[in-house]
């Protein structure tokens, strides 16, 4: 069973993880967050 180099389920995974991590971390915001995922998140504005 080959792997490809991008699993989608890994990346879906990192996606899930940096949400909550970031909600977990509301009240210190980190620029990547809205960058990387492309999470639109007019509350943290």
């Amino acid at each position: 069973m080959t792997r490809p180099r991008t699993n989608p389920l890994v990346r879906l995974w990192r996606r899930l993880v940096g949400a909550l991590d970031s909600l977990a971390r509301w009240d210190e915001p980190e620029p990547w967050d809205v960058a990387d995922w492309g999470f639109d998140q007019p509350e943290r504005r």
